[in-house]
């Protein structure tokens, strides 16, 4: 008979991975870890690490590319002792080959002794909307908007 202990083990168990597969796989997870290895990366100062996430056809709303935010990323590594990035209550929103990830984030830094917030304010973050596009090699940043540059003395 078909619906024996041993079969029914079998079957919810395959099923069992099917979903566990499914869900581990998933784009929303794939683009969650890009995002925590982006914070990481920049906390550590690692350029390359972070680097590997942007698009070469970066462009955001501020008219920053590929080369300037590399150029940006480089003069706060330079310049600033230690970096926090706190990027939070991301949403992610996807559709075919993109995706959409808002959220909130605050960058704070520190300068001799000194703490400040590079971007947002304290209790307030700025709302930030992170674009991507999924390619060969997975998904990559092609834009961050919603932060105001102007502050940067670039």
């Amino acid at each position: 008979m078909w619906f024996n202990r041993r079969n029914l083990v079998v079957v919810f168990f395959i099923l069992v991975l099917a979903a566990t597969w499914y869900l581990w796989d998933s784009p929303e997870r794939a683009i969650r870890a890009l995002l925590r290895d982006g914070e990481q990366a920049v906390e550590s100062e690692d350029m390359a690490r972070a680097m590997v996430h942007v698009s070469r056809k970066y462009l955001d709303e501020n008219g920053l590319n590929y080369l300037a935010v590399r150029r940006v990323l480089d003069f706060g590594f330079s310049r600033f002792e230690a970096i926090d990035v706190r990027l939070r209550d991301v949403r992610i929103d996807i559709e075919d080959g993109s995706a959409s990830a808002r959220g909130m984030l605050q960058v704070l830094v520190a300068q001799q002794a000194n703490n400040a917030y590079l971007i947002g304010e304290p209790g307030s973050p700025d709302s930030i909307t992170i674009t991507l596009v999924k390619g060969a090699l997975g998904w990559r940043i092609t834009s961050v908007n919603g932060i105001d540059v102007s502050r940067f003395e670039l």
